[in-house]
């Protein structure tokens, strides 16, 4: 996969901020499609992948024990650590990764490049709404559908929640440019990404099939890529609705496919509770209402095509991981 194709996947977690711009763009007189007429729904079919997932029972644990988890943990962090992560109020997720023990760690600043690019647009319209507040106007958008769409985006998803925190744009402003003036090894995540996996496939030691059963998303959904131009059929048993997409197409499912098997693992897949499907629905592509799933969402989303390959994806990944201990 090249730097270009592989930003473009990054990308697509940034896309609020671009439609903050189109919104506001007084210059921008063509007429947006219809961004709330009703799409038909592909017929239910209980698809391996599309099972609920219910939320994985997690007791009571104490800050300090959470602490020491993630800062002694040998290897990158588990969907568990993580999950508990992300069940944090706000301004505590945020102390623990402002600590500098943690800011060493590759997977604590993956998850704060993760939260800066999927909770760009919530963080930008919290910034907007405040300061709107402070000149006493009311905040406006040159397409009263795409602001509509950015207020129920905002008020009742997860990366909302975690803009209206205090101080939490400032805050992950901060922790940004900290990594950005880092000279830790590999601090441009999606760079890292690349590398591990095509150095995995030029191995050709079955390192590229291993990834399959690890606990990164993100590693997953690019390995699935290079398995698809290979051609594996270890890890892909049916091909048939792969076939019908270009390669371009197939990289288009990338980020829906990382979003799928994240949620899956971390047993929360509705925008409330989940940043990557809360980013989701700033963009207008998707057809999404706040607590949607993200099986409702894609389904409505995409073509029946593109759906009925996602899940083959997904499936596919899901019966490797059992067969192979993942």
């Amino acid at each position: 996969m090249t730097r270009w194709s592989l930003l473009g996947f990054a990308a697509f977690f940034s896309l609020a901020l671009a439609l903050l711009h189109l919104g506001r763009d007084a210059a921008q007189d063509e007429q947006e499609p219809d961004i709330v007429s009703a799409v038909s729904e592909v017929s239910e079919i209980q698809l391996e992948s599309e099972i609920q997932f219910e939320s994985r029972a997690k007791g009571a644990i104490h800050p300090s024990d959470l602490y020491s988890k993630l800062t002694e943990s040998p290897d990158y962090w588990s969907y568990s650590l993580r999950s508990r992560l992300l069940a944090l109020p706000p301004s505590e997720l945020l102390a623990f990764l402002e600590r500098d023990e943690l800011l060493v760690r590759d997977d604590a600043r993956d998850m704060i490049v993760d939260l800066a690019s999927w909770c760009a647009g919530a963080l930008m319209f919290a910034k907007e709404k405040a300061q709107a507040s402070e000149m006493g106007r009311e905040l406006v958008f040159h397409d009263k559908r795409v602001f509509e769409r950015m207020q129920k985006a905002f008020n009742g998803g997860w990366c909302g929640r975690f803009a209206r925190a205090p101080d939490t744009y400032d805050r992950m402003k901060r922790l940004q440019e900290v990594i950005d003036l880092s000279d830790l090894p590999g601090q441009d995540r999606y760079e890292r990404v690349m590398t591990q996996v095509q150095e995995a496939a030029a191995r050709n030691d079955g390192s590229l099939q291993a990834m399959i059963s690890s606990d990164r998303a993100d590693l997953i959904s690019v390995a699935m890529y290079e398995i698809v131009q290979q051609r594996d059929s270890s890890v892909i048993a049916d091909w048939t609705t792969i076939n019908e997409l270009s390669l371009n197409q197939v990289q288009s499912l990338l980020p829906h496919l990382r979003i799928g098997l994240e949620c899956q693992q971390l047993g929360r897949c509705s925008a409330r509770d989940n940043p990557a499907i809360s980013a989701a629905c700033f963009n207008t592509g998707l057809h999404c209402s706040t607590g949607t799933d993200f099986y409702s969402i894609m389904r409505r989303s995409l073509s029946p095509i593109q759906f009925e390959a996602l899940m083959t994806l997904m499936n596919s990944v899901n019966v490797y991981r059992r067969e192979h201990g993942g």
